[in-house]
């Protein structure tokens, strides 16, 4: 289910007023309640347990990703003609976001990366498109919507077009990983690598170097591994501890 289901109903029972100037609907912030993305936040390992990896895997990656609502086709669609701007086609698989609920009519102004930022379209709860193309304009720094015009009258299928999905993670998802190496004589190798949406970041990667005969822990910033076996073939180890991780960017 998308969000509260007391939060939504309640707000559609607000006063609400619609607006229409040179043909165009507009909705006012006043009208549209933003959906927020929310953390999500994966590690591979948990806490005290014992694991063991090979030369080139990671023994600890830690990824925050934001995930939000989401929206594909239910069938392949040619939409109508928008005017403005390009218009790819509608496929299954297509991952389009709910940046926004929609009142009184309870519905959704969903996103999709092949379109223009300022772009989405209209659909009602059970997925029929409803004001069909929508145009986003007067984002604020905080990226609450401020108001959303429909300037397109175009007949769109009567049919349900877009069905429920997985909530799906927004673009710039971060990931950090810490890479076995190897041995060398009583030291062992670790490599750090930073990734933005799964795309290693230049410049963002560290060789590491800790010599086991000082000790069997291993401290990267927060998280501290104990190094329980290690030679050219494997590492047995354990996180003791994380930290809490808040070193790890969340934007």
């Amino acid at each position: 289910m998308l969000g509260n289901a007391r939060l939504h109903y309640g707000l559609l029972s607000a006063i609400l007023v619609f607006c229409v100037g040179c043909g165009a609907a507009i909705m006012r912030k006043e009208n549209i309640l933003p959906i927020q993305p929310r953390l999500e936040r994966l590690t591979s390992y948990e806490v005290g347990e014992t694991y063991t990896v090979a030369p080139g895997e990671p023994l600890v990656r830690i990824t925050n990703r934001y995930r939000t609502p989401a929206y594909t086709p239910a069938f392949e669609y040619d939409p109508p003609n928008a005017g403005i701007f390009n218009k790819p086609k509608l496929i299954p698989g297509q991952v389009w976001w709910v940046v926004a609920i929609t009142l009184p009519d309870s519905g959704y102004i969903l996103r999709n990366l092949s379109y223009s930022h300022r772009h989405g379209i209209h659909i009602l709860p059970k997925g029929v498109v409803g004001k069909g193309w929508a145009v986003i304009s007067g984002i604020a720094p905080d990226r609450v919507l401020m108001d959303v015009t429909f300037p397109f009258q175009s007949a769109w299928t009567k049919e349900t077009l877009f069905v429920r999905t997985d909530d799906a993670a927004k673009v710039g998802s971060f990931q950090c990983e810490l890479t076995y190496s190897g041995v060398s004589g009583s030291s062992i190798r670790i490599l750090y690598r930073e990734y933005i949406d799964n795309m290693a970041r230049p410049a963002f990667s560290q060789e590491l170097t800790y010599d086991l005969k000082q000790s069997p822990i291993i401290t990267y910033k927060s998280v501290k591994i104990e190094v329980l076996k290690a030679d050219n073939s494997s590492l047995t180890y354990r996180v003791i501890d994380d930290g809490g991780l808040a070193w790890v960017p969340v934007d």
